[in-house]
Parts: C-alpha cells; sequence; structure tokens
C-alpha cells in the first residue's frame, strides 16, 4: 500500500561509492549502504527520508558489492517509491557516474552523497539550484554544508563541465563556485558523514540523544526504550534506557540489553546475553550467557568500536547469521532437483520443440510473486515478481520439468501453496495476507489437488492456510506421488 505522501515529480540520485580507507573495518563484511544505523541499515534511513520528502523516483548508485545492497532494497515498494538501482563499476568516475545514471531524466534532481546519514525537512518549492547548510554555531548566515544539493538541469551541466571533484564532498563545494545563481538554504538537520568507525561511533552517540527520530508506526517509546512492532519480549527480560529495539525482534528471559543498545530488526537474544554501548545487526543471533559491550556486531562479524579490532564468529552457541539462505547443494529438495535437471535437460529440450507444435509456445511462463515477501516499519510490503517456467501438457511430471531449474534455485518448492499472481494479489484481502504470504509456495500442493473448481475464494484462502499450519514431511510426500495421478493435479 503505497504511503501517503506527497508527490514532488522530482528525481533524487543518491550515490553509494566504495567507502574510504579510515571505513574499511566497518565495510569489512558488507558495503557501506548495509551498514547498521540505529536498529535498520543505512540505505533504509535514507531511502525512508527521501520518501518522505516527496520523491517517488530514485535512482540509486552502488560501486562496492552493489548485488547485496540491490536484494535488500528491491522495487523500493516499501518506501512507496520506484528505485532504480544501477551496478556501477568500480573504476566508473565521479562525473561519468552521475552521467550515466541521469541519463533521460528530466527536470530538478537531489543529488545526495551514500556515505551519509541525513534527516531534515526540505523546502515545499524547489525551484533554483540549491546547497543545503546546516545552522552556523556562530549564528552567521553560512554554517556546515550538508552534502546534498538539489540541481536543475542545467546546473548539472554547469557543474559536470568545470568540476573535477573526484568526492562528492568536493562536488558539493565546487557546486558554490561553478554555479553563479545556487542558492544557499540553512535547514535545521541531524546529520553525520561515516567515514570512520570514529565518526559510527560518534553517531550512534548522538542517535541515543534523539529516540525521536525512530518513531515509525507501531513503534512505542517509554522511558528512552524504543520497542518496534511484533516483538517478543521477555518479562523477565530487562531493558535500560536509552535502547532501541527493532522490528520482529526476540528477547528471551534474563538478557539485558542497555544502556545504548540498539537492536535491529529480527534479531535474536538468547536467555542471560548482555548488550550495551552496541549495535547489533538485523539478523543477528546473539547466544545464550554472551557479552558485546562496545561493539558492532553484524551477524558473524564483531567490531570493536574502541580499538577497530574485528573478529569473523559463526558459532551457534556465541553468535551466528539468521538470515542466511540455504546455500548452493544442500537441502533435500534443491539436491533432488538439481540432479534430475541435470538428467532432464536434453528431453526437456525436446519436450519443449513437441510443445511448441501443440501449444504453440515452447513453454508457459508466468509472472508469480516471490517469497518471502519483505515488510516495512510501516506495515509495507515490497512485491517483487520472476518468471515461472513450466509446460502445459496435463500431465504433472512433463508440465514439472522445466521448473526443476526453479526449485533448484530456491525459488520453488516441489510442493506448497500455488504461487500467486498479480490478479490473485489485487483480490487478496488484508486480513488473509500475513497468513497466506507465511507459507512456501509450490508447483503442487493441496489446493492445487483440490481444484479451484471444487473451492470458492475464502475455502481456497483456508485451505492455504490450513496446510502451512499442518504440513510435515510425510504429508508432502504424499501429495508429491499423488499429484503423478493423471487429472489429480491442477495448476491454478
Amino acid at each position: 500500500m503505497p504511503l501517503d505522501i506527497v508527490d514532488r515529480g522530482l528525481t533524487c540520485l543518491l550515490i553509494h561509492d566504495r567507502a574510504e580507507k579510515t571505513a574499511a573495518n566497518l565495510t569489512k563484511k558488507l558495503p557501506l549502504p548495509l551498514l547498521c544505523v540505529g536498529n535498520r541499515y543505512l540505505v533504509e534511513h535514507q531511502l525512508e527520508w527521501l520518501s518522505d520528502n516527496g520523491f517517488k523516483k530514485i535512482r540509486l548508485s552502488l560501486g562496492d558489492r552493489p548485488r547485496e545492497t540491490e536484494k535488500l532494497v528491491g522495487s523500493g515498494a516499501r518506501w512507496g517509491t520506484e528505485v532504480q538501482v544501477s551496478l556501477d563499476p568500480e573504476f566508473l568516475d565521479l562525473e561519468s557516474s552521475i552521467r550515466k545514471n541521469l541519463s533521460g531524466v528530466e527536470g530538478g534532481v537531489l543529488l545526495v552523497d551514500g556515505a551519509t546519514f541525513v534527516r531534515f525537512e526540505m523546502p515545499q518549492d524547489l525551484e533554483y539550484s540549491t546547497a543545503f547548510f546546516l545552522p552556523a554555531a556562530d549564528g552567521s548566515d553560512v554554517g556546515t554544508q550538508i552534502p546534498c544539493l538539489y540541481l536543475t538541469p542545467q546546473g548539472v551541466d554547469a557543474l559536470l563541465g568545470q568540476s573535477e571533484a573526484v568526492y562528492f564532498q568536493d562536488l558539493c563545494t565546487d557546486a558554490l563556485t561553478f554555479i553563479p545563481d545556487i542558492e544557499r538554504v540553512t535547514v535545521e538537520a541531524f546529520y553525520q558523514r561515516i567515514a570512520s568507525t570514529e565518526d559510527y561511533l560518534a553517531m550512534n552517540e548522538r542517535i541515543k540523544d534523539r529516540p525521536d527520530l525512530f518513531q515509525f508506526k507501531g513503534a512505542e517509546l517509554e522511558d528512552g526504550v524504543r520497542v518496534g512492532r511484533r516483538c517478543h519480549i521477555s518479562p523477565k527480560a530487562t531493558l535500560i534506557a536509552p535502547t532501541l529495539v527493532g522490528d520482529g525482534a526476540f528477547i528471551k528471559a534474563g538478557a539485558e540489553i542497555g544502556p545504548g543498545a540498539f537492536i535491529g530488526d529480527q534479531a535474536y537474544i538468547e536467555a542471560g546475553a548482555h548488550i550495551a554501548n552496541a549495535v547489533v545487526a538485523p539478523g543477528t543471533y546473539i547466544g545464550p550467557n554472551t557479552s558485546f559491550e562496545n561493539k558492532y556486531v553484524c551477524r558473524t562479524f564483531v567490531l570493536d568500536l574502541q580499538d577497530k579490532s574485528s573478529l569473523v564468529i559463526d558459532d551457534p552457541a556465541i553468535l551466528t547469521d539468521i538470515t542466511k539462505p540455504t546455500p548452493w547443494g544442500l537441502g533435500a529438495e534443491r539436491v533432488v532437483a538439481f540432479f534430475l535437471a541435470i538428467l532432464a535437460f536434453f528431453p526437456t529440450m525436446l519436450l519443449a520443440l513437441i510443445h511448441k507444435l501443440v501449444r504453440g509456445t515452447f513453454l508457459v511462463s508466468e509472472e508469480i510473486l516471490c517469497h518471502p515477501v519483505k515488510q516495512n516499519l510501516r506495515g509495507e510490503y515490497d512485491f517483487q515478481w520472476r518468471s515461472w517456467r513450466r509446460f502445459g501438457f496435463g500431465f504433472f511430471l512433463l508440465d514439472i520439468l522445466p521448473s526443476l531449474f526453479d526449485i533448484a534455485n530456491g525459488h520453488l518448492a516441489f510442493v506448497g501453496n500455488p504461487p500467486l499472481r498479480r490478479e490473485d494479489l489485487k483480490n487478496l484481502d488484508e486480513e488473509w495476507r500475513d497468513d497466506l504470504l507465511a507459507g512456501k509456495i509450490g508447483c503442487t500442493g493441496l489446493v492445487q489437488q483440490l481444484g479451484s473448481e471444487h473451492l470458492g475464494r475464502d475455502e481456497t484462502l483456508a485451505t492455504a492456510i490450513f496446510y502451512n499450519a499442518t504440513r510435515n514431511f510425510k504429508q508432502d510426500c504424499s501429495l508429491f506421488f499423488k499429484a503423478w495421478i493423471p487429472g489429480k493435479h491442477r495448476f491454478l
């Protein structure tokens, strides 16, 4: 569901270049956009800020390990925006990167440095090329410049035609020189550039004093402790202010969290753990009776924020990553599908030719909803789509052959609920959505074998949710072999 914000009709280019060498400790395991700020990633804060300020079209330039950030961001629907991700090679200079990413853009554009955490209300009317400044400490008109520039097309051309800046900070300074009519706008802002471990530590200290920055829909703040939605916190756990706990976090009895703790979304803190003056990234598992103080803990990576020493730990009794997907080749279904796909490669090619003669197409290809569906702090979903390939002979054992490649990649299962198409999603009631999207999707299953002609819409949803709640290995095997019976299975 889109956010209720004004569309400025403007484009933003968010530039995430390779982090500076002084920030190398912070970005050793993940690129800077995936650095945890408070209880979420830096790029999530940036996209939300842009969304709140009315930017519906955002171009994201990524130069350091871009695939990981692209996977998190998706289509941008979680922020009510349209995000286009550009995987820019590291050797692309700043000017070339800006020109490439602004190709085809008409009207004004906001340039934002990806290495900054900013929060301020933008002026409603932006008609001139503008540079944003923080108020000066001495009360003068011009204070510290925030690395954000609003430029008209003429301003972009004037700047890139004369500036030879290598870094975004220098580009902002050059704008004041090469664009004669640039307007200086002073704004009240929370601003921190992350160029070193010291910057990151200073930012976290400032966030402790500004818990209001993290007040989102469904969050609760009481006596300096902010708790997100759908959290599971034992009454016997201790939370000491200031502490920020993200969505879906699980904190068991006897754990002591705070002061100065930031617990990311879906983090899992075991009994007896102690977290103080530390940042725990989303999806991190903290083992029982472990202690992390003055640390940045990102899944299996630990950085001491004081002496900058780092350590990688992947021990389920201490620390582990609970977000990592099943590696290639692990999981019974994926292993079976992988070997079957190899054996069936040539028969599949032959059947594709026959399918072309009989049905008119080589394959039946449909757009289906990817699982799992991600949800942001506002409760909005990021719906992403992929192609599902199969045959349409009407016999399950033949029809499933092209899908073996999708199963081997982990996008489908042999048995599960039917994949959702766009028209299915439009007709899906909000009250059913969470339960239905929690299940896996498969080529066959209970719903597919009962058939939509025997089930109404509500009965289909109820059957899918019943399968999610009761499925087991024995039931899945039974459903899979039943699908071999001609006429028993129906692709819905």
